[in-house]
């Protein structure tokens, strides 16, 4: 194994040439991942074309878990250092709508277009050929390294990557999300939740609503007392919660009857002082003399080998300082990678991070190529040479992280 990576004065220039000459191949590899349709759910064909690249660039170990998750490792330190990027993504509906094909990777002005080219093949592509040249340099004699690629994030956002994490034989010091930041570094995000209230009726016909119970009108005051509620959340400041109902509905037999019961939900986006005590306590004085009770949503899904995993709506807020070293060497590494203009910045969307750093207390940041503007959207796009750059800052940083 090469010793490049152990004097500073070359290791830029070395992780720059090496990148720099996998380029077009990195943009080969991302192209085929962008050509298959891997739906939430549907990631097994994509499973196995990671599974065998890592192979190829001399992982040192490679392996999948039973949810389909699948997880190369670089060295065998003591140091862990985890990257993870999703492998599924949101469906297209609109494809008559593209300027070009969402499954075709065409390049169109230095950008590759698809579904899932910036959410989030890119990223994953970034990573694991940055482990393959962190093991070239030998940059990983005191780490080890884990790139994964996860399952159904799209759907149930954390649950696969906490599976994953249980499995491995060495908790990550730090943790990397590679979704797109534009390749800014994400220090934090709010969590969320998903709660439903439901008040209780009588059905009766509606010729004679004096003998049912109508819980609309119940209903009615929940929603002014979840309005109140979130416009004094909004006058605090965007770094406070907010609450917005999605979705009304109610039980009844008929369109000529009194419901049964009525119910609506609620997204909750978190700040890092709420909790799901706080949550509860909250949720009680909604429904505060109401006949009437609320729950936190939980998400069943199967995976693509058939096992299945649970989401609890509850994903904590997570923040991890400036000053932090991971932090620190991230941005450092931006800057002597040529982005000069990255920043440390909060985020506004949720990724698996409230796994590692909401639940798990893993220190953690997002940074990756893309632009989240064009996730999920209508012609998503990702530039090129974001793709080579977000590896050489992968790279590099994990050098420079102790």
């Amino acid at each position: 194994m090469s010793d490049k990576c152990s004097k500073n004065k070359d290791i830029v220039y070395n992780i720059s040439q090496i990148s720099d000459e996998l380029s077009d191949e990195m943009l080969e590899f991302f192209r085929n991942l962008v050509q298959i349709e891997s739906y939430t759910g549907n990631e097994g064909e994509i499973a196995k074309v990671i599974y065998n690249k890592m192979l190829e660039l001399d992982y040192d170990k490679v392996w999948q878990d039973k949810y389909g998750n699948v997880i190369g490792q670089i060295g065998n330190g003591s140091t862990a250092i985890y990257f993870d990027s999703h492998m599924d993504t949101v469906g297209v509906n609109d494809s008559s709508e593209w300027i070009l094909d969402p499954f075709g990777a065409e390049i169109k002005d230095g950008d590759v277009y698809g579904r899932g080219s910036a959410d989030m093949k890119s990223g994953l592509v970034s990573s694991m050929y940055a482990g393959a040249i962190m093991k070239k340099l030998g940059c990983v004699k005191d780490k080890k390294i884990y790139i994964a690629a996860t399952v159904m994030e799209e759907d149930l956002d954390g649950v696969a990557t906490m599976e994953l994490l249980k499995s491995l034989d060495t908790t990550p010091k730090y943790a990397i999300m590679c979704e797109p930041t534009c390749l800014n570094i994400g220090i934090g995000h709010k969590g969320r939740a998903l709660t439903k209230i439901t008040v209780n009726g009588k059905a009766a016909h509606g010729s004679r609503p004096d003998l049912g119970v109508n819980p609309t009108y119940a209903l009615a005051e929940v929603l002014q007392r979840v309005q109140s509620w979130g416009e004094k959340l909004m006058a605090k400041g965007s770094e406070n919660s907010t609450v917005a109902v999605t979705t009304i509905e109610s039980t009844t037999d008929s369109f000529n009857s009194i419901p049964r019961s009525a119910a609506l939900y609620i997204d909750h986006r978190l700040s890092v002082n709420d909790n799901e005590a706080s949550l509860a306590s909250t949720m009680d004085k909604l429904i505060e003399d109401i006949d009437a009770e609320w729950e936190i949503c939980d998400f069943p899904a199967k995976t693509w080998t058939g096992e299945q995993l649970m989401l609890h709506s509850m994903h904590p807020a997570w923040e991890i300082p400036k000053e932090h070293e991971l932090s620190v060497s991230a941005l450092k590494a931006c800057k002597k990678m040529g982005r000069q203009k990255s920043e440390a910045i909060k985020l506004g969307f949720s990724t698996n991070a409230v796994t590692t750093a909401g639940r798990c207390k893993i220190p953690t940041i997002v940074i990756g190529p893309g632009d989240v503007q064009y996730a999920h959207m209508t012609n998503e796009h990702c530039p090129v040479k974001d793709i080579t750059d977000a590896c050489k800052i992968y790279t590099y940083m994990c050098h420079l992280i102790p």
